[in-house]
């Protein structure tokens, strides 16, 4: 669970429960000094974030000064819960001891990325040799590679020219006067690929 969106009372149970098990070893890759330091300091910080709930609860909404003593041991409190993570993480904790603590163990998944499909692909010719194609990537940037091809003569089959993580691409060099037909498809890191984009034509300068 994710202290953060605990009830204050919920956060004293988390805390008392994670103090309890850090004192009684159940994070094997914690030191003795860390068992001791980590669940003294919940323990301290939980007491004080106790005692500071129970006084708003007597006194409700007329205490703002308690609120405040609250939500600053709130903080704190979190603060310590997100060292123990850490330093749980630090030494290859195994999801079974985070459960033992009642943290959410960390998620070492990653989601596929599904390459969309380029639109809107243009190619012109420019003067230095070279033919210039943009295109709407339709991709968050950073997440894919785009695969250039050109079919290079009216009659050619299309080969790879090249590859780009923009969404754009110079080919070059190109012969003047020849036919250029290109398409774009974008490709991410598990080898995903989407279909192809629009052709477009243009004549090399």
């Amino acid at each position: 669970m994710d202290p953060r969106k605990l009830s204050r009372a919920e956060l004293v149970a988390l805390t008392a429960n994670a103090a309890t098990g850090i004192a009684d070893g159940k994070v094997s890759g914690f030191l003795a000094e860390q068992n001791t330091a980590f669940s003294d300091e919940l323990t301290d910080k939980g007491a004080v974030l106790s005692a500071a709930d129970g006084n708003i609860v007597q006194t409700r909404a007329a205490s703002q000064e308690a609120t405040q003593i609250g939500e600053a041991a709130t903080e704190d409190l979190l603060l310590t819960h997100s060292h123990v993570h850490s330093a749980m993480k630090s030494v290859g904790a195994s999801a079974a001891e985070y459960e033992a603590l009642g943290y959410d163990a960390p998620d070492t998944t990653r989601s596929p990325v599904n390459p969309q499909t380029p639109t809107d692909l243009v190619a012109m010719p420019v003067a230095t040799g070279s033919n210039e194609m943009k295109w709407v990537g339709n991709n968050a940037p950073g997440s894919v590679t785009y695969m250039i091809e050109a079919k290079i003569g009216d009659t050619a089959p299309y080969v790879i020219v090249g590859t780009s993580t923009s969404q754009k691409f110079r080919h070059s060099p190109v012969i003047r006067g020849e036919f250029y037909q290109y398409h774009v498809r974008a490709q991410s890191a598990r080898n995903l690929v989407s279909d192809w984009s629009n052709e477009a034509v243009c004549y090399g300068m």
